[in-house]
């Protein structure tokens, strides 16, 4: 089977899992998977930015996220505060390279990852915590997939004009235009759905799949630093876990502050 029906088959096997997980299983379901998506996830950064051991700073960034949703909603909001921050400055640092460079030293290295992990894992916490927060979490996740799938799709039909071609040479403005428009029609059906009005969040859907891209863009610098073409091997056809949530660890802070009415 070549790449795309693996990518296909797998995307297939984890949908259902994650709505059930998202719009079924109780709060303390949901946190309990986020926990183990973000030390996976932390797991694999190390392997990006040569940390070890990996498992010392996995269960770092996931006891440290466990120890914010202990404390509750002000100190989730403020992750999320903080990951916007974050991901301002790595749009910048996205933006201003021209080659690969080095692997980021220990300690930077660390900060990276934690700032790419646990504020996303607040701000989702956040979110699903909320009145109607499964229905608002489960569409940031369709948001993110939908903008995804569609920037491949259109991408590799008619992508023409590189977006980013030292960082990710796949990556098109074709196949941007097709993303933001598949984010807009999904946040514009999710409105619909919930019965929001449709304009906040249309400009939620809009901003998070905006921020989705600068995320898989900076972790497809941190790869190419790192002289890996995926950031693991346990999903078939999309990498590792990070490969899969890079997109949505920048566009969750976003999504949080944007649908905070």
């Amino acid at each position: 089977m070549n790449e795309t029906g693996r990518r296909l088959l797998t995307a297939i096997a984890l949908v259902p899992v994650v709505a059930v997980f998202v719009l079924v299983l109780p709060a303390v379901a949901f946190q309990a998977g986020l926990l183990v998506v973000v030390a996976l996830g932390a797991f694999e950064w190390s392997r990006l930015v040569r940390l070890a051991p990996a498992t010392l700073f996995a269960a770092g960034a996931a006891g440290s996220l466990g120890l914010a949703l202990l404390a509750g909603a002000p100190p989730l909001r403020a992750l999320a505060w903080i990951g916007i921050a974050w991901w301002l400055a790595a749009f910048a640092a996205v933006v201003r390279s021209r080659e690969p460079g080095s692997v980021p030293s220990r300690a930077p290295g660390a900060l990276a990852g934690w700032l790419v992990l646990v504020p996303a894992g607040a701000a989702l916490a956040e979110v699903h915590a909320r009145p109607g927060g499964p229905a608002l979490a489960m569409t940031l996740l369709a948001v993110v997939w939908a903008a995804d799938s569609a920037a491949w799709a259109v991408g590799r039909r008619f992508g023409r004009t590189r977006l980013a071609p030292r960082v990710s040479p796949g990556k098109t403005w074709e196949g941007l235009a097709g993303g933001m428009a598949a984010a807009a029609a999904t946040g514009a059906a999710a409105a619909a759905w919930l019965e929001l009005a449709p304009g906040r969040l249309l400009a939620a859907a809009v901003l998070a799949a905006g921020a989705s891209v600068v995320g898989d863009l900076y972790e497809s610098l941190g790869k190419r630093r790192a002289g890996v073409k995926d950031s693991g091997s346990l999903l078939p056809g999309h990498g590792g876990v990070l490969d899969r949530i890079d997109g949505l660890t920048a566009a969750a802070p976003v999504y949080a502050v944007a649908t905070a009415w």
